[in-house]
Order: C-alpha cells, then structure tokens, then sequence
C-alpha cells in the first residue's frame, strides 16, 4: 500500500502557532523563496499578485459554484480548519467570515492580513515542505488549492503525507488543483513548449500534477474514501463574462510569472509578446483548460455515515441532504422521478456532477 516517508520534525501545536510576521517586510529587490512562483521584485509583483489571487478566488467561486465540497460543519466552533498555501489568505477570510468554525491559513510569504480579520481567523508563516508546524491530528478540515507551480515532483510526497498527518482520524482533505493544459491553442507554440520543459528539466514542476495526487491518495494507507471530479472552464469570451474573466486571470498570473524568466531564458518583452499572442489565440480557437482536479478522503465513521444515509432515509430526504453536503451519485440526473424511495443506480458516468465511490 502507502509508501513510508521519514517523520519530519515536529513543532509547535494550533495554539502555539501564531507567528509573529510583523517585523516581517516584503523585500525591495528579487529574492527567491525556494520556488519559482514566490519572486517579488521591488515588491510590486507582490501587491499585484495579491490583487490577481483575490480576484482568482472569487472568479473560481463562481466558476464551480463552491468554496469546498467536503461535507464540514463550518458552523461548529470546536471545528479547526486549515489552508495550506493560503497566499493572500481570501479563501480563509471568506469563510471565516460566515461561519464560526476556526480557520487557520499557512503560507511561505506574508501575504495575508496580519489584523484587520475576523477573529476566528489566523496566519502564520510556514514552508509545507519543511514540514507544517502543527502537532498530529490537528484539524478537523485540510484544504490545499492551486500549488502546480509551487511544488516539484518530489515534494507533492512531501505534502500530502504532510497534510494526512495534521488531519484528524475523523477529519477531511480536500485538494483543489489545476492542470495546465490547453485543448488547442498551445500544439505549436514553441516558446511555450521551451518554457515547459525547463519547468520540468531543471525545476521538476509537474504541469499536470493531478494523475500522482490521485495515485499519492490512493496508495495512502490512512485513506478511506477517495472522490475525483474533472471539470473544464471556458476560457475567453465564448464562454460568457466569466470566461472572458478567467482568460483575464491567466494572462494576468502569467505577467506576474514574469519576474522568473531571468531563469526560463527569456526576456520580460519577449515573454509579454508571448502572452498576448497566446492569449488572443486561446480567445480565437475557444479553448478550454482541465483547471478542477478535486480530490478528499474520510475515515470509515464518515463512509458509515454515508451508507446509513442510502438504506435508512427516503430518497428526497436523501438527495437533499448529501446535496447539502456537495454529493451526488451515479444517477444520470438527479432531478428525474425516482421510484420506490431508492435511487437506481446506473453505471457511473462523469457529468456536471460528482460521483462519489462509496467502497
């Protein structure tokens, strides 16, 4: 099954990790943070970075219709949640905002708020592959988003036993992550296809990092219930106002990606040259990415709960709560008559919905 890491160290517990980030400035000239994604030059990349991910964070709201699909009561106080890799912290302050239940955010950078947040909410400052700074056990809730560039081949080991070990027996993970493929527009594009493979060669960032969280997740020996969904988002105008928004955030995090190309062997000009053919590119082929690999776990109390649901509640009850919850089942539409107060179970077939493999 799950392959053996060694322990990292171990630190400080929730209570005792709130670190002291305000004698921490952004820094004046380009310093490198580990990864090619955590550059700041001359601080502007940081406040624009700031202002792309907010805006990120409220565009893929509207794009998959949730924060997280994870059937968490946000609205016990004794639940602790954490987000790994928070950036400017918007997903926590979010839902920290709307529900009691306690939020902790972890980034590499300080860049999320350090006082005016909801009081449920904290911060702190930590790298995920040195190993989260949480004692085992810790949350209720793990939640990890968009980290394709943040992360090399090696460390996604790193950080899935890492998150596994602070998640409660009982807890849940979700994993939200992009895969950066493109249907059309990229075939030929030579500089893309340069800047790939030095991404891969020498940084080993795995572009399409979905198929090893899923084979991570599933040779992980603390697993129970593992859920997969794979969804495509319009990118341009032809798919609406928020297609048209999200090729805005592509074009955007790729001009803030600038400031590492001393190191991919192109020019700040040339690369912008690059990304405004590209993009109109993608707006004239009607191109559409794989942006949603959702992958979380429960433990056999919560798969337990889940078969209770199916054989003792009528099936209106039934839909309705696990919809509630972000599940939906191997039925070809939910919302058809169903009979006998039982869902018929087809074969399962990938649609707008989830699925949910109960084992």
């Amino acid at each position: 099954m799950g392959k053996a890491l060694s322990k990292l160290p171990r630190r400080e517990s929730v209570e005792s990790v709130e670190t002291e980030i305000n004698d921490v400035s952004l820094p004046t000239s380009t310093r490198y943070y580990g990864d090619l994604k955590h550059q700041i030059k001359n601080g502007l990349g940081s406040l624009s970075e700031i202002d792309r991910v907010n805006l990120q964070h409220f565009l893929l709201k509207e794009l998959n219709g949730f924060n997280f699909k994870s059937p968490v009561n946000l609205n016990n106080p004794q639940v602790s949640v954490l987000d790994v890799g928070c950036g400017a912290g918007t997903w926590v302050l979010d839902l920290a905002s709307e529900n009691p239940a306690n939020f902790y955010g972890i980034d590499i950078l300080p860049l999320f708020p350090t006082e005016i947040k909801p009081p449920n909410a904290s911060f702190s400052i930590a790298n995920l592959v040195d190993g989260l700074p949480f004692e085992d056990n810790s949350f209720d809730f793990v939640h990890m988003r968009l980290l394709v560039f943040c992360l090399s081949e090696s460390d996604w080991e790193i950080a899935i036993q890492e998150i596994v070990r602070v998640c409660k027996p009982n807890g849940w993970i979700e994993i939200f992550e992009a895969d950066v493929t493109f249907a059309n527009a990229l075939k030929d594009k030579t500089e893309f296809n340069k800047a790939k493979s030095i991404l891969t060669e020498k940084y080993s960032i795995n572009l399409c990092p979905s198929p090893l969280i899923r084979s991570l997740l599933e040779t992980n020996d603390s697993l129970n219930i593992i859920h997969f969904e794979e969804n495509k988002h319009k990118l341009g105008s032809w798919g609406g106002k928020l297609g048209k928004l999200n090729l805005e955030n592509y074009k955007w995090g790729m001009k803030n990606f600038a400031t590492s190309l001393d190191s991919l062997g192109f020019t700040e000009q040339n690369f912008f040259k690059f990304i405004e053919e590209l993009t109109q590119e993608i707006e004239e082929t009607k191109d559409e990415t794989l942006v949603a690999q959702t992958a979380y776990r429960c433990n056999p109390e919560n798969q337990e709960f889940l078969r209770n649901e199916i054989q003792n509640r009528e099936t209106k009850v039934l839909i309705e709560s696990l919809k509630v919850r972000g599940f939906s089942f191997p039925i070809v539409n939910i919302n058809v008559q169903l009979v006998n107060s039982k869902p018929e179970v087809l074969p399962v077939k990938y649609s707008d919905v989830s699925v949910l493999y109960l084992k």
